[in-house]
């Protein structure tokens, strides 16, 4: 009886180790993938990145069939991972510090926000920036925030990142997470540039129907295709709210897979044109 129950400890000891050793294995196997598709997506930034530069050179002014970065997802390879990689113009996107105060309002109302939400977000976003203290009709300073129980209040200053959007009282997540591929910080200028501008943000374009905003969009696709400049003259009445220009800023997003493990890398890059400094990374994360 004995030498059995040695023998049956023996097993479940064995029968342990063997499961432990492959957990171990399957453990070390995924962290290599993670590893392999993190240095993927690494990769795909860099040849975006130098991609758009060689693109840059080639444009040499407005009428250039397409400029670089309209946004459209090209996919890639690299050491056995697949790749899809999207860069977009900074100049499409509206600027949460110059951007033009009616597109800001109606970025809000074309993501989803009703009117009331949209003139809250419209004056906290303002006054957020701003250097005083006196709340506008729906905005809101110090007092407001700390009331709320969010913090000290607006920073007064203007913005650094998106993501503080997310700090304004009328703010929600799954709003913010519908408007993050339409705001930047990078642009620096009122308006926006139609050609590369992502599909909300014609959409929310002020005095202009919802009707003309989606035939642009289907000509605009139409002009891709055919390597063709998009009909921006179709905007109309939203034409003063328009800054067709050459961009120097653009976001990169590349999007990883290799087996079991996905990993997304972007970046915010300045295409400086030097040969000496080609460009500047002015953000790197991970979504």
């Amino acid at each position: 009886m004995v030498v059995l129950w040695i023998v049956a400890l023996l097993s479940v000891l064995a029968i342990s180790s063997a499961q432990s050793t492959r957990s171990e294995t399957v453990g070390t196997r995924n962290l290599l993938e993670l590893a392999q598709v993190r240095a993927a997506a690494d990769a795909a930034v860099i040849r975006g990145i130098f991609g758009l530069y060689q693109d840059l050179l080639q444009q040499t002014s407005l009428t250039s069939p397409i400029r670089p970065g309209s946004g459209r997802p090209r996919p890639w390879r690299f050491h056995g991972a697949a790749i899809t990689l999207t860069a977009m113009s900074e100049s499409g996107k509206v600027d949460l510090n110059t951007g033009n105060e009616q597109i800001l309002h109606g970025l809000f109302r074309a993501a989803g926000a009703d009117e009331q939400q949209a003139l809250h977000l419209r004056d906290e976003l303002l006054d957020y920036k701003d250097r005083d203290d006196n709340p506008r009709s729906f905005g809101a300073e110090r007092r407001d925030y700390l009331q709320a129980g969010l913090g000290n209040g607006p920073a007064n200053a203007p913005f650094m990142r998106i993501e503080e959007l997310l700090l304004l009282p009328s703010m929600t997540g799954d709003l913010y997470e519908r408007l993050a591929g339409a705001i930047t910080v990078y642009s620096r200028q009122p308006g926006v540039d139609p050609a590369v501008a992502p599909d909300l943000m014609i959409r929310s374009l002020p005095w202009l129907a919802p009707s003309v905003a989606e035939r642009y969009l289907e000509a605009r696709r139409l002009a891709w295709q055919q390597n063709q400049l998009p009909p921006v003259d179709m905007l109309g009445n939203a034409t003063p709210l328009l800054r067709p220009g050459l961009s120097q800023v653009y976001s990169i997003r590349a999007e990883a897979t290799l087996g079991t493990a996905h990993f997304t890398r972007e970046a915010v890059v300045y295409l400086i044109g030097s040969p000496d400094l080609p460009f500047a990374v002015l953000a790197w994360r991970e979504p």
